[in-house]
């Protein structure tokens, strides 16, 4: 809608499309299968786990268009009482396509890219596919959402949880929070909104300190939650609960951590050692409950003695590890780690053992699932060795199946 002018007591609306009918329907088309294929995923789940998966979903898949925050809403200039008033909206709107897209559930969930409308439709829009209620909490320059999970109200804000995208530690800052903590730092204009009382979440996620919100760093595994928990001095434990914060555990304790980041099933974090001076990012693998050691930052960083800080994040199953040696002047150097890198012994283990199996039974079927498991190999030694260890059983079956045949031919003649 371009505005609403005011005409002899009758309001006037303006009403401008962006694509004709035709890209209309194809973009709603579009939509809807997408919300399916997101939604579906998670259907058997509690409203609370469906809630998580959701705010993970579009804060995983969306960006905020800091190209367009900014920008005034194109408009024409030409007066409403102007007969070409119209054609000039509808030409802007075109023109400027991108900008309406990104207020939009459809900018956050099929180009990933959106400000925070498109967060906030984009929330109300999935969650609305579980029957969740789901509404927008508007002022003058920023909104967000409320919703109703399990019966209690809660503010929730994608924008400003995904604000530094995955370089963030503090993914649920802002994820069913009171009208107490949210009124810290936002106001709104929006009437009507449901009082938010149930302290549950501010009570995992954040601290209220004075005239702000202090996130901690939280991450999500399936449905379990991991969070850092202070101890003393530089010392935290790693405490893992249920989705609500009940049946708390602590499953690493009392040690020099920081960042606890996630990756699938895997937890990472770096731990300073003061009695052997080693700097590490260590792994914890959550459904085994082990733990090994991932880096050794001072050997990847050259580091011997002296001061030293680090931050870290994860995108793209890399780890970016940006290490500082030296005061806050010094300078920074990031470096990137395959996440996978890793599971390329794991692979090359599955792949022997599948290349075994078929050289002891000699069947064809087993020979293709060893080739599919060597193929997937990175090139090098190890996959032409068994790609030819392969070749000698192939041989080995292709003379038994022509001996076969030949037997079958002569039974078969006489």
């Amino acid at each position: 809608i371009a505005n609403t002018p005011i005409n002899n007591g009758s309001t006037t609306l303006y009403v401008r499309n962006i694509y004709d009918n035709a890209a209309i329907d194809t973009k709603r088309t579009e939509l809807r299968n997408k919300v399916k294929e997101i939604t579906d995923k998670y259907k058997s789940y509690s409203e609370l786990r469906q809630e998580y998966e959701i705010s993970d979903y579009i804060m995983d898949n969306a960006t905020y268009d800091n190209d367009i925050v900014s920008k005034e809403m194109p408009s024409s200039s030409l007066s409403t009482s102007n007969p070409n008033y119209l054609e000039d909206e509808k030409k802007i709107a075109k023109e400027n396509y991108s900008y309406f897209e990104s207020h939009s559930a459809y900018g956050a969930l099929m180009n990933g890219l959106c400000v925070c409308e498109g967060y906030s439709k984009a929330l109300t829009l999935l969650l609305k596919q579980y029957g969740i209620e789901s509404g927008i909490v508007k002022n003058d320059v920023h909104g967000w959402n409320y919703v109703k999970i399990s019966d209690k109200y809660y503010h929730i804000d994608l924008t400003y949880d995904d604000a530094k995208d995955e370089k963030t530690p503090y993914p649920y800052k802002y994820f069913n929070i009171t009208t107490d903590q949210m009124s810290v730092d936002h106001t709104w204009t929006t009437a009507n909104i449901p009082s938010c009382t149930d302290t549950t979440f501010d009570n995992i996620f954040r601290k209220k300190a004075g005239s702000s919100i202090m996130g901690v760093n939280v991450v999500r595994v399936e449905d379990k939650l991991y969070s850092l928990e202070y101890v003393s001095g530089y010392n935290y434990n790693i405490c893992k609960m249920d989705l609500d914060g009940s049946n708390k555990e602590v499953v690493k304790s009392n040690m020099d951590i920081q960042y606890l980041l996630k990756h699938d099933t895997d937890l990472y974090y770096t731990l300073y050692n003061s009695t052997s001076g080693t700097i590490t990012i260590e792994k914890y693998d959550t459904t085994t409950g082990e733990t090994s050691t991932f880096l050794d930052l001072k050997k990847e960083f050259g580091f011997t003695s002296g001061t030293w800080a680090t931050s870290s994040y994860i995108k793209n199953d890399k780890i970016f590890v940006t290490f500082r040696i030296g005061g806050s002047s010094a300078t920074a150097v990031t470096k990137e780690f395959n996440l996978n890198s890793g599971s390329i012994v794991s692979d090359l283990d599955k792949a022997v053992t599948a290349v075994i199996k078929a050289e002891g039974s000699k069947k064809q079927a087993d020979v293709d699932s060893a080739k599919t498991l060597v193929n997937a190999l990175e090139d090098g030694s190890d996959k032409d060795s068994l790609l030819q260890r392969l070749q000698v059983v192939q041989v080995s079956i292709d003379k038994t199946n022509s001996i076969t045949n030949a037997i079958n031919a002569v039974t078969k003649a006489e």
